[in-house]
């Protein structure tokens, strides 16, 4: 498809751009996870469950500064420009953790009244971030964000939906190679690591792609 092939051609640049960061978020959400392994009593539930935390805010934390630089990056290539990826996610960082934060509340509402509604509304709400990074009439304050998140995704749920399950595809590959390097050699560890770079990149590249998309069918 279209759309995979965008992806692909977005894919490099904005790795080559991003590696830096991708070694070290991969690289200190492995320390951290391995750490807290080591220091955690398997017979303690409280040090399992908060192992389990911190873990989740570890791995959530990473992955949501990851998509942030990759759209930045890919936007930047997009128009010519080569923005301060640091500078822009600290710009940006006040209105990311609250449309963040109103984006969990109707979600978790609507699975608590069934699973499905709960999905739907994922998926509805899933262009949030992308819309404070990117969408200019957001910035001027002309749209809100959650509002604009539906009106783009609106008859194309199963859309997001395919491209998020592939999204989460290349991620949980990234995720499977990792949890299997430590126990190999020096040379398969390295290369596995790459395939996990590319992997985490490639996914957080399809899901801008995906935006895009959505955002040149409402034009």
């Amino acid at each position: 498809m279209a759309i995979l092939r965008r992806a692909l051609g977005l894919w490099t640049p904005v790795v080559r751009r991003l590696w830096p960061w991708l070694v070290f978020a991969i690289g200190s959400k492995e320390l951290v996870l391995y750490y807290c392994g080591l220091v955690t009593d398997p017979s303690n539930d409280t040090d399992r469950i908060l192992v389990a935390l911190i873990s989740m805010c570890v791995q959530v934390g990473f992955a949501v500064m990851t998509s942030v630089f990759t759209m930045s990056v890919a936007d930047d290539l997009i128009n010519g420009k080569h923005s301060d990826i640091f500078g822009s996610f600290r710009n940006h960082f006040k209105y990311l953790t609250i449309e963040s934060l109103r984006t969990i509340l109707p979600v978790l509402l609507k699975s608590l009244l069934f699973i499905i509604p709960g999905i739907l509304e994922y998926l509805r709400l899933s262009m949030v971030l992308f819309i404070v990074m990117l969408d200019p009439e957001y910035q001027a304050g002309k749209v809100d964000a959650l509002d604009r998140s539906r009106e783009i995704t609106k008859g194309r749920l199963s859309f997001v939906f395919l491209f998020l399950m592939l999204s989460a595809a290349f991620e949980l590959f990234s995720t499977a190679l990792q949890s299997q390097k430590l126990a190999l050699s020096p040379f398969t560890y390295c290369g596995l690591f790459a395939l996990s770079l590319a992997g985490t990149g490639y996914a957080n590249v399809l899901f801008f792609c995906v935006y895009e998309n959505l955002v040149q069918k409402k034009r």
